[in-house]
């Protein structure tokens, strides 16, 4: 009843207007024009949000809400989704059927498309700074994921991902896959029976993602890789985003200086206790 009510709150819209800044020099662009163009910018991002499905982001969020002591909702994330699309089969630049009748005119094809996505992150695998009140005062925030081996592979056509890191945890993962005791009284599949997780932690062959976005040196960095402004000392924390693949050795996959300071969590749902100055919240 909580999650409908909530949801019928928020409707399924953008909740709120959009108007031109005052203060700007619009070059005598006439106020009708200005106003129409803030309603286009609304109307184009409410349509993008249906387009990625934001508002099912949304509702999953807000059911975890009122299930769970909070809920977690990740973004706006840009990622590269392979989608089908149709083109015009094209020989040397003439259209296949002009040549040959019998070769078929239209063929479909896998392509990246790059989307702003929002995601919901399941309670369990947040991790955040136990000692800070709140998340904005938090040293830094983890998302921990377990990716199906393409999954992962597939984080490499997202932007700021190494390819060659990722060419080499892949490469050490599937060594590890292979690997036994050394002896063979050992006995500890057997003991642990379905707990056991494998010799080297690998039981389903799913590859540990760690997502860290907080407060990073910026000597390590720069020794990932990545480019932080030459006017920040290598002594100094700044804002940065750091991802590691956990199964086997750890390979830092991505490493990049956070310029706009800004951790794409936000949680919601805390639940204050009455009688209490405590409040049931993530940490």
């Amino acid at each position: 009843t909580a999650h409908a009510k909530v949801m019928d709150a928020l409707g399924a819209d953008v909740p709120f207007e959009m108007e031109a800044l005052e203060n700007l020099d619009y070059n005598q662009i006439p106020r009708e024009a200005i106003e129409a163009a803030a309603q286009w910018r609304k109307s184009y991002i409410s349509d993008y949000l249906k387009y990625i499905k934001f508002f099912d982001t949304l509702d999953d969020a807000a059911l975890d809400a009122t299930i769970f002591p909070a809920a977690i909702i990740k973004g706006p994330i840009m990622v590269k989704e392979r989608q089908s699309v149709v083109k015009r089969r094209m020989i040397g630049g003439i259209p296949a059927e002009q040549l040959d009748p019998s070769i078929p005119p239209f063929m479909v094809v896998n392509e990246p498309v790059e989307k702003y996505v929002f995601e919901t992150v399941p309670f369990w695998d947040y991790y955040v700074d136990v000692n800070a009140k709140n998340t904005k005062k938090s040293i830094g925030e983890i998302h921990y994921k377990r990716l199906l081996p393409q999954e992962f592979r597939d984080l490499k056509d997202n932007p700021g991902y190494d390819a060659d890191q990722m060419a080499l945890a892949i490469a050490s993962i599937d060594s590890l896959k292979s690997s036994m005791p050394e002896s063979d009284n050992d006995k500890t599949h057997q003991q642990l029976g379905e707990k056991f997780n494998g010799f080297e932690a690998i039981k389903d062959n799913k590859i540990g993602v760690c997502e860290y976005w907080g407060l990073v040196s910026a000597k390590a960095l720069r020794d990932y890789g990545a480019q932080v402004p030459e006017n920040i000392g290598d002594d100094e924390d700044v804002e940065g985003c750091v991802v590691t693949c956990t199964s086997g050795r750890e390979f830092v996959i991505k490493a990049q200086y956070n310029f706009y300071g800004y951790r794409p969590f936000m949680v919601f749902g805390v639940k204050k206790i009455p009688n209490s100055v405590y409040k049931n919240s993530i940490a």
